[in-house]
């Protein structure tokens, strides 16, 4: 069973999310790896032809292919110089999950028009998961636990959790705990309960541990 991807911001700026890579085929300048957030502004230059880069654009909830060229991410979207978009598809913005480093939670949707919070953690039936941020690196594995059934033991660092396609979905009339298992043993799995929103099928969950 795939794990989660334990992803690295590709700038150092203090500007807000911009975009979540998804896919890169080919050489970039600077380098950029698969699940990797981009913070703007900031600027990625696909050196070769053939290059080419999947990203999510928050902004527009946006699932983007381009090849060549120059991406330019900005707080509103991005901008592409002397490079072709080869596909551009409207999907549900993800969901973030900010986690704090006393565990306090609260959850916000990445799009354009601004964050909303929400009262409760709601998760769709089938999440896509990535864990970012500075803490990343703390977790070996993801667990999702109901009626003291563990239903999902994600437990191969460094890939991205995808839904597999053999489990069923979650149900709505659940309830739900995922647990970060620790690298150091001596320290105890972070828990997070959660419910599953029914009229969401499949949508990526963005765990951001700063």
């Amino acid at each position: 069973m795939a794990g989660i991807f334990f992803t690295s911001e590709v700038s150092t700026s203090r500007g807000g999310s911009a975009a979540l890579v998804l896919a890169v085929d080919g050489t970039t300048d600077p380098m950029i790896q698969p699940f990797s957030e981009i913070l703007s502004p900031f600027s990625i230059r696909l050196t070769g032809r053939a290059s080419s880069v999947v990203f999510f654009d928050y902004w527009s909830c946006e699932r983007v292919s381009v090849k060549g060229g120059v991406l330019v991410f900005g707080e509103k979207g991005y901008r592409l110089h002397s490079g072709v978009v080869t596909s551009m598809n409207r999907e549900q913005c993800p969901e973030r999950i900010n986690i704090s480093s006393s565990g306090e939670i609260n959850g916000d949707v990445e799009r354009g028009t601004g964050t909303s919070a929400t009262a409760a953690i709601s998760f769709p039936q089938r999440p896509d998961i990535i864990l970012l941020g500075s803490r990343r690196e703390s977790y070996t594995s993801i667990q999702i636990i109901t009626e003291g059934m563990t239903i999902v033991n994600a437990n191969t660092l460094g890939s991205h959790f995808s839904w597999p396609t053999s489990l069923a979905p979650l149900q709505g009339d659940n309830h739900y705990t995922l647990a970060l298992i620790p690298k150091d043993q001596s320290e105890k799995p972070l828990t997070i309960l959660f419910n599953v929103d029914d009229r969401r099928d499949k949508q990526t969950v963005l765990l951001n541990t700063d």
